[in-house]
């Protein structure tokens, strides 16, 4: 018995075993959130994407159509919070970055990066907001929800001794987010 016969006959016996089950699957009282076309569309092409890219590790994961869409399914239902526009940007700076086939994990995690949202590097955020002239609040910012909360910073870094540079003026962003987050977030 070959192995493609043998992962037949146990993914069988599971889907067996998970039909006899009593438990019932998940919260009864939660409402599935159904996938938008668009982001169907948009994990269709992913797994295009991969099968190209990627295509013996591919074909190693997904052996069947069963399988295929399975891992679909679950990768729709844990990329519902994102758009489908969001979804394949991340989907290709994953295929750019990796050597191996991403997994749904690492691409969920470049949903959350800014650059896949179309806002600047921390590099050039960082950068206009030290060209700006002042008064700051009144320069017409590229990304104002991104960049001007950090531009004061720029002046307060000057009187605390420190030296202004990219990866400080992140921290400061990256607190300012966090905040507005867990205040929209309540």
């Amino acid at each position: 018995m070959d192995s493609k016969q043998l992962l037949n006959r146990v993914t069988q016996q599971l889907k067996q075993a998970s039909k006899d089950s009593t438990i019932p699957a998940g919260d009864n009282g939660a409402i599935a959130h159904e996938p938008t076309v668009e982001q169907k569309e948009a994990i269709n092409q992913i797994f295009e994407l991969f099968r190209f890219n990627y295509h013996n590790q591919f074909l190693k994961a997904f052996p069947d159509l069963d399988t295929m869409i399975m891992a679909k399914r679950l990768w729709a239902k844990l990329l519902a919070d994102y758009s489908g526009q969001v979804i394949m940007r991340a989907a290709e700076k994953t295929v750019k970055d990796s050597t191996y086939l991403p997994n749904v994990h690492e691409v969920l995690m470049r949903c959350d990066i800014a650059d896949v949202h179309g806002l600047p590097s921390t590099h050039a955020a960082y950068m206009e907001a030290c060209r700006a002239p002042s008064p700051k609040r009144e320069y017409s910012w590229t990304t104002p929800q991104f960049i001007m909360p950090g531009a004061p910073a720029i002046g307060s870094f000057s009187r605390m001794n420190l030296k202004p540079s990219p990866s400080l003026y992140l921290s400061v962003i990256t607190n300012y987010c966090c905040n507005v987050y867990n205040k929209v977030k309540r």
